[in-house]
Order: C-alpha cells, then structure tokens, then sequence
C-alpha cells in the first residue's frame, strides 16, 4: 500500500527520518530513509539513490537541547544523479554551526517528479 501522501497524478514521494548524535564525530541511531552522514561540524547529509524530483516542502526539528542551537529545515541538492538533503545545526546566538551531543533530530520531506518533465 503507498503512503497517503503520494499520488500518481501529482508524483509526490514523502521520506522522513531521525537520527541522534554522539556529540563528537558520528550519527547514531538513525532512523528512516536514505543514507545518513555527518559531513562536517554540525552538517548532517541525507543521501538518496536516486534523483527525487523537486522539493516541495521539509521541515527538521531538534529534541530538547541545552544551550542556543536549533536544526535548519534540510535543503535539497542534485549531485550526481542523487537527491541530498543537507541539514545543519546552528547556535541561534550567532555561534558557528555545532555538534551536539545526544538530541533526537526529526525530519521529512515531499518531493515532486511533476515539475522535472
């Protein structure tokens, strides 16, 4: 059965997952679609197989945290062929992008085949 969200006519595709991290170097306990990385101090990549069409909506959300920081909603790239959805931390105190050590980050995303034809 296919998610309710999707429709053919529309070609909508929904993908979401979570994931914590270990305050360090590693995301742990991940959850959900696409394959996940951390990429650099704060940036997590979410990388699909294929090219998922064009993003309609996403949205990232951050489990209780000690301090300032917050999670960015994910931004879509093509690179080579494949979807990547880059999600990154930041201190809303103007500090530069952070690791944080152990909140659950949410996210989903709609994506749409029906304005790539």
């Amino acid at each position: 059965m296919q998610h309710p969200l999707m429709a053919a006519a529309r070609k909508r595709t929904f993908v979401c997952g979570s994931w914590e991290s270990d305050g360090a170097s590693a995301v742990v306990n991940i959850r959900g679609d696409g394959t996940t990385l951390r990429t650099g101090v704060g940036v997590v990549t979410v990388t699909f197989e294929k090219d998922m069409g064009t993003l309609i909506s996403a949205h990232a959300s951050m489990d209780a945290n000690t301090g300032d920081q917050i999670v960015r909603d994910p931004v879509a790239t093509v690179v080579a062929g494949v979807t990547v959805l880059t999600i990154t931390t930041i201190d809303i105190s103007g500090a530069a992008a952070a690791d944080t050590n152990g909140p659950r980050v949410n996210w989903s995303a709609v994506f749409s085949g029906q304005f790539t034809e």
